[in-house]
């Protein structure tokens, strides 16, 4: 599990944060939230319930910056749990809550769930943000790569 936070850390100074916190604070993700909230039309993907929250499935700097929109979901606070924890409220290592992820939005058959017609659009969703942000949003993965 520490290995998922330290690679969000490391990701995050990448992109000029000092925590998630500051993250989650900077306009950046009030943007990609925005944007993610109206992809879902604001509901849980794994309930269909009014959403109260995003969940990350991944921590790359392309998720972390949102050009990989695929990678955040709406969801309500008890789909987020059962993504996050285990019954006896332990918080799940990547792999396990990745699967979590998988089972309670997609719905995938081997966790006994059923099709969810929602989830077709999530990989081709892109987040609409204006020019100057994904301009600076481009430069930093652009540096990021020299």
């Amino acid at each position: 599990m520490a290995e998922v936070y330290l690679e969000r850390k490391e990701n995050l100074k990448k992109i000029g944060f000092k925590s998630y916190q500051d993250y989650l604070d900077s306009k950046l993700w009030k943007i990609i939230r925005g944007e993610v909230w109206r992809r879902d039309h604001g509901f849980c993907r794994g309930c269909g319930k009014k959403g109260t929250e995003i969940h990350h499935y991944k921590y790359s700097v392309k998720a972390l910056v949102g050009a990989e929109p695929h990678h955040l979901f709406v969801v309500c606070r008890d789909c987020h749990s059962k993504i996050e924890f285990d019954e006896n409220g332990n918080k799940l290592d990547l792999i396990d809550a990745k699967r979590k992820t998988l089972c309670i939005i997609g719905k995938l058959k081997f966790c006994r769930g059923v099709s969810n017609s929602r989830i077709g659009y999530w990989h081709r969703d892109q987040i609409n943000m204006n020019k100057k942000t994904k301009d600076n949003i481009y430069q930093k993965l652009k540096a990021l790569k020299q």
